[in-house]
């Protein structure tokens, strides 16, 4: 049996003032703390804390002073070697990964002048690389719950080298089903 559970906090993020499409310049003015008690998806920080700065003059809002929700998921893998004789064996696995199917946020729209700004609109990029030993499981990319059984048989010979020495070659086969 195999688990991992991780727990990651969130990137820092700088509000920036939106001057157009996809144009950020200068930070602006913090006029009082940006934090709120109780952060909701539609606003994740106070966002009446800031303001544009006076023309002419520089923004005095702190470095990496916003941080998204945190990451967390579990992933759990269960597995069973069944030797069906001295050379052959097969392992049966079954994993999970996101097993509290937990979603993960994005960070927050940080551009003043934005009509999300302050909002999460989509989901973050929180599932690492699997670990399994299977290199037929792909790359996890979003916050789906997954599922997956396989199957494997291996196949262990034994040589015997020039010097006298053993080696063991391991031939081995995944067969992998997947349920979202």
């Amino acid at each position: 049996m195999g688990n991992r559970a991780a727990f990651h906090n969130s990137k820092p993020n700088n509000p920036q003032i939106n001057l157009g499409p996809s144009i950020y310049a200068d930070r602006p003015n913090q006029t009082e703390s940006a934090s709120l008690s109780n952060p909701t998806i539609q606003e994740w920080f106070n966002t009446s804390a800031f303001s544009v700065q006076p023309f002419g003059t520089l923004g005095d809002v702190g470095r990496n002073t916003l941080y998204g929700p945190h990451q967390r998921h579990f992933d759990l893998s269960l597995f069973r070697d069944i030797p069906l004789n001295e050379k052959v064996k097969l392992q049966f696995r079954v994993e999970s990964y996101n097993l509290t199917n937990t979603p993960s946020f994005a960070a927050p729209d940080s551009g003043l002048g934005d009509p999300g700004f302050g909002a999460i609109s989509s989901t973050g990029n929180a599932k690492p690389t699997p670990t399994a030993i299977c290199s037929q499981v792909p790359v996890l990319r979003d916050n789906d719950r997954r599922r997956y059984l396989s199957l494997r048989w291996s196949l262990v010979i034994r040589v015997r080298m020039a010097r006298g020495e053993n080696c063991e070659l391991l031939v081995s086969q995944y067969g992998t089903w997947n349920h979202r």
